[in-house]
């Protein structure tokens, strides 16, 4: 089968400034294996930055990858986070703002101060805000946002260990 861009999305409905971006794509046609290969997500090559995540779902199991070749360059390239370089995804969740201040802490089980951290919003509130940055610390993460995001905005967390 062959990439289809409408099983293509971005969960989150916001910028993130420099932030990577989370995505994800389904395939019930192609493994894995198939999707990862090179070339697989040409028609993406202005829309994903090196960096970016991809949670893919594909026939026959499920993995996280990060696009490791730069915008408008062909062909778009990405690499299993549990690859050869042994940096493993130790944490996914998704939390809800509780608000009172742009800086809030997320209890994350696990997670350690040399993790790395990508957050990205999966629902923004009433008063919209940004995230600025997230760090992994002991048991937690750490997010700042661009305002104080009240309690209605859903943040989704990938932690990797490298």
């Amino acid at each position: 089968m062959a990439f289809v861009k409408q099983q293509f999305g971005n969960p989150s409905d916001a910028a993130v400034g420099n932030l990577p971006t989370l995505y994800h794509y389904w395939s019930t046609a192609d493994t894995v294996a198939t999707i990862i290969a090179s070339a697989y997500f040409d028609d993406l090559t202005d829309s994903v930055v090196a960096g970016d995540v991809i949670y893919i779902k594909g026939s026959d199991t499920a993995e996280y990858v990060e696009v490791t070749s730069d915008t408008g360059v062909t062909p778009v390239t990405v690499e299993s986070i549990t690859g050869s370089a042994g940096d493993a995804v130790t944490y996914v969740a998704q939390a809800t703002s509780v608000g009172g201040a742009a800086t809030e802490v997320f209890t994350a089980a696990g997670v350690v101060a040399t993790d790395v951290v990508s957050a990205v919003l999966h629902t923004v509130g009433a008063a919209p805000v940004t995230i600025t940055s997230a760090a992994a610390g002991a048991g937690n993460i750490s997010v700042v946002f661009s305002a104080d995001p009240a309690a209605d905005h859903v943040v989704n967390f990938i932690v990797v260990t490298p």
